[in-house]
């Protein structure tokens, strides 16, 4: 057990002795088998150095090596399991004075009404305004990449019914800040401890009548500015910087607009075609230029949902090694932005010209921001380049996971924006793995990041790698069987229950952390199915592009995810169907491997049927198209059994069919 007393309390953290020993002992058996795998394969290199497979096991045994060395990377995690740290505070201390709390920063990022729903993103910022925290000690940002006006009038509205709901929510201590939650059927568990008096059910029927007030002018402004934030002004338009307040055009009572509320802030960056706007990590500095690893150095900083000290982006160490000498250098020439890192307070007079100024196109010219300082520009996922940056110059991070859930977001709503995104998180790994900053040799160099945290590391920046293992295991053993070319030791070899043993191994401790952090064998099948589906789409498409990238043949990308909620989505969810309405791109893929392994399979099963002489030999190649099918039952049966408006596309069906038998008859041709 872990313990560190502070003003505030105490943190601790506990081991799990007895998960640790599943872990090391998996580990050691997994590796053991690995091992004998490998010499398996070399021994059959020496020993038949001129054999027709010589080229198809050497694929097979890299796309091995390849799946392994993930997997030794991945161990990091489970090297030493915890449960949740927790930071336990003395009664006395259970509400702190206002003077105990420092000055909190809240950034909501934004970057098209159209797939992210003004409403939503109004939501969340409501829910930030009614934090219980001293107004005056909170500062909420809403970034708005397109400069769009249907934001800046949400935002407004957002203001003016906060002004109703803060109130309300102090008053009776309503728990679920999210008003869209709190008035939803679903919201009915947080009512439950609601009071019932007549004084709250009246204030309750004029706040939810506010409410919907809101989101009728907020639909209005969408209807009214629907299609005026063209493609062009998302990328072209100059800063523009608005501290929000509300006037009193409703005639409400005035007592009304004294209300304290945390300031809020509308930001939308200065954007130019011969400006590079380096994506999220760019509108990320312009507001940073304002004002399972527990037992490790703590978790990684991946998407949103994370409180980050300041300091830790101004490349300064815990240890508060300041160089008063390099601050023009590296944060440039505002005065404003200099006083919180001299240790002086914010200026209240803080001039919109001047945060207007922080947010142009050429204010980053000639200082650090984005190269040593700041969220860095060196990937598109800024997030985790900027998490191992921090984290190798000693700060270390906590995973909170409380009860009720600190932060509440949508996220994509198909498997088409699902895999987009997807390809923009492995683009952006691979873009680390084969940089400057590749956990092996960056954090070899530093001394503040341990081993085991630099192994996790460099297992998610490699992990999209493993795609291309997938397509081999999906193609080159099918090819073989189909021309009696065994890849994989036959039944009565000793080292086929190595690779048994490899294959159960594998599944089994995965279907062990899922039961044990709550899921079920039907969320594990799920997880199984995706990857897969994730693997050869997604972590390919992301791979080749980090690759082209790299020799120059493409730039990175970013485009925004789809987060609408459409109803017939969220209805075949939660009855668990897949909705197969995506791309030719992600769908080809799908069907093409489906319908090889399926030809295979019968081929294959075929021979067996008439000639038991060679089952030994191909029942590893055989098994693996079984289990392939199995896994993409999904599919098949998207294609052949449902008829729905989310059913797998006949022509994606066909058209792939017909590309894998010309491919097998040409193959076949060669092979004669």
């Amino acid at each position: 057990m872990e313990s560190k007393s502070s003003e505030e309390g105490v943190y601790v953290s506990h081991v799990r002795p007895f998960q640790t020993l599943i872990n090391r002992a998996q580990i050691l058996l997994h590796s053991i088998a690995l091992l004998l795998l490998i010499f398996y394969r070399l021994s059959f290199f020496f020993l038949n150095p001129q054999s027709k497979s010589f080229f198809p096991w050497l694929s097979v045994f890299a796309s091995e090596l390849l799946l392994a060395f993930i997997w030794l990377l991945g161990r990091a995690f489970r090297w030493r399991p915890q449960i949740s740290k927790d930071i336990i505070l003395p009664p006395e201390k259970q509400k702190p004075p206002q003077l105990l709390l420092p000055p909190l920063d809240v950034f909501i990022f934004t970057a098209d009404p159209e797939k992210e729903p003004t409403l939503d993103v109004m939501n969340i910022l409501i829910s930030a305004v009614a934090l219980d925290y001293p107004p005056n000690n909170l500062h909420l940002y809403l970034s708005d990449d397109s400069g769009s006006p249907v934001t800046l009038h949400g935002i407004r509205e957002a203001r003016r019914f906060a002004r109703w709901w803060v109130p309300f929510c102090r008053k009776y201590g309503i728990k679920q800040p999210c008003p869209e939650a709190y008035f939803s059927p679903a919201g009915e568990y947080h009512r439950r401890c609601d009071i019932s008096t007549d004084e709250f059910l009246e204030q309750k029927l004029i706040v939810k009548e506010k409410y919907e007030e809101f989101k009728d002018q907020t639909r209005d402004g969408t209807k009214r500015w629907v299609g005026e934030t063209t493609v062009s002004s998302r990328v072209d338009h100059p800063a523009l910087v608005q501290i929000i307040k509300c006037n009193d055009r409703d005639g409400e009572e005035e007592s009304r607009n004294q209300i304290e509320l945390p300031v809020l802030v509308y930001v939308s960056r200065e954007k130019k075609p011969s400006h590079p706007h380096h994506f999220r990590a760019g509108a990320l500095n312009v507001l940073v230029e304002w004002p399972g690893m527990n037992g490790l150095q703590g978790p990684i900083l991946l998407g949103t949902c994370f409180y980050i000290n300041r300091l830790s982006l101004y490349g300064i160490s815990p240890q508060g090694d300041k160089n008063p000498s390099k601050y023009r250098e590296n944060f440039g020439d505002s005065d404003e932005f200099m006083r919180p890192i001299n240790g002086n307070n914010r200026s209240k007079n803080f001039a919109v010209e001047e945060a207007q100024n922080l947010a142009s196109c050429t204010y980053e010219n000639g200082n650090q921001w984005g190269r040593k300082v700041g969220f860095l520009y060196d990937s598109v996922l800024e997030d985790f380049l900027t998490s191992l940056i921090i984290h190798s110059q000693g700060w270390r991070s906590v995973f909170s996971n409380p009860e009720r859930a600190q932060f509440l977001g949508n996220g994509t709503t198909s498997l088409n924006e699902l895999l987009v995104q997807v390809t923009r998180w492995n683009l952006g790994l691979l873009e680390m793995a084969i940089s400057r900053f590749c956990p092996l040799f960056y954090c070899c160099q530093r001394s503040m990041i341990s081993l085991l945290q630099t192994m996790c590391y460099a297992q998610f920046a490699f992990y999209p790698l493993c795609s291309f293992s997938l397509w081999t295991l999906a193609t080159i053993p099918q090819l073989c069987l189909l021309h009696g070319i065994p890849v994989f030791p036959k039944v009565s070899s000793p080292f086929f229950p190595v690779y048994c043993f490899i294959f159960i191994s594998a599944l089994s401790f995965h279907l062990h952390e899922v039961l044990i952090s709550g899921g079920s064998v039907k969320n594990w099948l799920n997880e199984q199915r995706m990857w897969m589906i994730k693997g050869i789409t997604a972590c390919f498409y992301g791979s080749l592009d980090a690759l082209m990238g790299k020799i120059g043949v493409r730039n990175a990308s970013f485009v925004p995810t789809n987060k609408v909620i459409d109803d017939d989505q969220i209805k075949r969810y939660n009855m668990d169907m897949y909705d197969f309405q995506a791309s030719s791109l992600f769908l080809s893929p799908m069907a093409g491997l489906v319908f090889l392994n399926l030809v295979v399979f019968s081929i294959g099963f075929g021979r067996i049927v008439v000639s038991l002489e060679d089952w030994e030999e191909t029942f590893g190649q055989l098994f693996l198209c079984f289990y392939i099918l199995l896994m993409s039952f999904p599919i098949i049966e998207a294609m052949v059994m449902r008829n729905d408006k989310a059913c797998f596309p006949f022509k994606h069906t066909l058209g792939s069919a017909l590309v894998v038998l010309l491919l097998l008859y040409f193959q076949s041709i060669l092979f004669m």
